[in-house]
């Protein structure tokens, strides 16, 4: 997509504004979507872009935006601008064949290693382009489908798709028999595909021109021109690096020419006419296909099945046509399986149109697994990768305290896929789950957490309700990075902070409560259908969050947190008079519980520890201390006391100050 004197253009005439205009260009945006600016592979990603990247300046929480001519867009926006250009071109083409209709729904073909967030950018895509989803269908099978596809057949192939794509590579092994067909194993790379073939050819090309020219920094000599020549160049350098592509396919040798020179430290031109042979582009290209047939080898474990099991290697996508990639394939699978599809540009697209045709039946499955950090169980599997569609599956979670109305949970897939070179092994964020009760409930009140995928693979849905009543339902989101994650956190921060540097009443204790409980049912509706903010209920949210704020900030009177104080007893107060107190502040419900039993507990202690102390020090000749809890045990005539410490050459006044230490010390503690 990019801009022409203001004007949005998509496709091949948006591809070739890269000499003229690169900034204003957006390509492989599929590989940003549903991602955050902070991920350190899209850092990593922009440092072959022409456009810019960066942070929402208001809105999400987390995400990207792209800019194009001065105006933030989000990766949805570009791709949903992109849908509506397919539409127009699909609507075109009906009524050039007499057939005058609207298009209002699609099957989307996704890749097959997408995370549950970028699916959800996706549906959110093709919302915002006004179509509804019929299916987010996987593009090796929609490829398979195309292949496959033979209606009344009892043949049964077992293919392995092949999906070398511009961005992405997937590969699926799939069983297909007449119309029906089903997923088997899968296995993807996110960040391997035809740009990164692309990415590899420039470097060549920077290396060629180093050695020619004998430059020691080519880097920053192109880091040195001005914005606009620098980021000509670059996307010169893409243009390039696709027809080198197709010219080594049929040639051994071709020369690159770049209209935009090189400028050096003496203000020189200098041209970037190189020549790459054959040879060279395949040792360049060698360890990506090497990483593709290792991701074949692992969607062919994953399926249960051995290589010989294998009827058919279906090459598709734009970069199966290079024949080093064939070649390859061929020696490790062997000759007679590998076929290239027909089509291979076009077979997804024929896929998804006999999907939306209602033509076969298939069975799809998760592509990776699903997890829910919990305080006691960090990596507890939520979904597990390879299950079949629909899939619905539950957990119980627990309320922590009484009174609590709000839960956060993270939510996460691991990227799984072995030994990949361009990325760690990172926990890929999914979104934060966040639960509202809608009144007090005791401590361990159980809520039964619902995860469904429906049939057409749309984006996981949650839902929640109590155990013991499934008639209760319990407000339950997805948090997935906009402002009502930004607001929903901001919540857990308020409440973190009340409860460790704050004493509170018991109404007060309810009113925070009850105030987050609202705050995360008004941002758990926030979100509308298309991914878009309900102004409505923000606002709504917001002014609930300022009531808390201001609930949080608010200063106490000076209550001393002296347990003598807290309770009203004197420290000679005997035990019953410190039961008898406790009980009465309990009803006055000034001071939290847990303030006051702590107190009445210190203070049964020392008033135990006093008395034993009393009994035995005027009888004793060394300085002895014991403990008894039983105080009763002091009635008899030889009670059972336990030494905890014997002390000599010591005085009185020593032991004395020595006691009153450790009683101050047991008083800091308790505070």
């Amino acid at each position: 997509m990019a801009l022409d004197n203001g004007e949005i253009i998509v496709g091949e005439k948006a591809y070739y504004q890269l000499k003229q205009d690169p900034e204003n260009v957006i390509d492989s945006i599929k590989r940003i979507m549903g991602r955050d600016n902070s991920d350190p592979i899209v850092q990593w990603q922009t440092q072959h872009l022409s456009y810019k990247i960066k942070a929402p300046s208001q809105g999400k929480e987390d995400g990207l935006v792209v800019i194009l001519g001065g105006k933030e867009y989000e990766p949805e926006d570009i791709a949903a601008q992109i849908l509506k250009q397919v539409v127009k071109n699909a609507e075109t083409y009906q009524e050039n064949q007499g057939q005058k209709t609207k298009i209002t729904e699609a099957v989307i073909a996704i890749p097959a290693y997408l995370n549950d967030q970028q699916r959800y950018a996706m549906q959110n895509a093709a919302k915002r382009a006004g179509l509804e989803v019929k299916e987010l269908l996987y593009e090796p099978i929609a490829a398979a489908i195309s292949y496959g596809f033979k209606p009344g057949s009892d043949d049964c192939q077992t293919i392995l798709v092949y999906d070398l794509g511009g961005g992405t590579f997937d590969a699926s092994v799939i069983s297909a028999i007449g119309d029906w067909f089903s997923e088997l194993g899968k296995a993807g790379d996110l960040w391997l595909g035809g740009d990164d073939i692309d990415n590899k050819l420039i470097e060549l090309v920077k290396q060629k021109v180093a050695q020619e020219e004998d430059l020691d920094d080519i880097d920053a000599l192109i880091a040195r021109m001005p914005s606009r020549k620098q980021k000509r160049l670059i996307d010169s350098f893409k243009l390039v690096a696709e027809q080198v592509k197709i010219d080594l396919s049929h040639r051994t040798e071709t020369q690159i020419c770049i209209a935009e020179p090189l400028i050096d430290e003496f203000g020189s031109l200098i041209f970037i006419m190189p020549f790459i042979t054959r040879s060279e582009f395949e040792q360049l290209i060698l360890p990506l296909v090497d990483r593709t047939i290792k991701i074949c080898q692992q969607a062919i474990e994953d399926a249960g099945i051995t290589q010989d099991d294998i009827d058919v290697i279906l090459m598709v996508g734009g970069s199966s046509l290079i024949p080093f990639v064939q070649q390859n394939l061929k020696q490790v699978f062997g000759y007679d399986k590998v076929v290239v599809h027909p089509r291979p540009i076009y077979a997804i697209a024929e896929g998804a149109a006999i999907v939306a045709a209602g033509l076969v039946d298939k069975n799809l499955t998760v592509s990776r697994n699903c997890y829910i950090e919990f305080p006691d169980d960090p990596r507890f599997l939520l979904i597990q990768k390879g299950e079949y569609l629909p899939l619905k599956t539950s957990v119980i979670i627990k309320t922590k305290a009484d009174g609590q109305r709000f839960i956060n949970l993270k939510l996460f897939s691991p990227d799984e896929v072995e030994n990949q070179p361009n990325s760690p092994f990172i926990d890929e964020s999914i979104g934060q789950i966040y639960l509202a009760l809608d009144k007090h409930y005791p401590k361990g009140t159980e809520i039964v957490l619902i995860a469904e995928i429906d049939e057409q693979n749309e984006a996981l849905q949650l839902t929640a309700h109590l155990r013991n009543d499934e008639s209760v339902r319990v407000s339950c989101a997805l948090g997935r990075g906009d402002q009502d994650t930004a607001i929903a956190k901001e919540v857990e921060e308020l409440i973190d902070q009340f409860n460790q540097e704050r004493e509170f009443t018991i109404k007060e204790y309810e009113e925070v409560n009850q105030l987050a409980g609202e705050i995360i049912q008004a941002t758990n509706l926030m979100i509308g259908d298309n991914g878009r903010i309900r102004e409505e209920l923000r606002k709504v949210a917001l002014e609930k969050l300022k009531k808390l704020k201001i609930l949080s900030s608010r200063k106490y009177n000076s209550m001393s947190n002296n347990p003598y104080d807290i309770l009203g007893v004197s420290p000679a107060a005997s035990k019953d008079e410190i039961e008898k107190a406790f009980k009465a502040r309990m009803k006055e419900k000034k001071r939290h519980p847990k303030i006051l039993t702590a107190a009445r507990n210190k203070l049964v202690k020392n008033n135990e520890d006093r008395l034993v102390a009393d009994y035995l020090l005027p009888a004793l000749p060394p300085i002895l201390r014991f403990k008894r809890y039983d105080i009763s045990e002091l009635d008899k005539p030889t009670p059972e006391l336990k030494l905890i410490e014997e002390i000599e050459n010591e005085n009185l006044d020593e032991f004395h100050a020595k006691v009153m230490a450790d009683f101050n010390k047991s008083i800091s503690n308790l505070l």
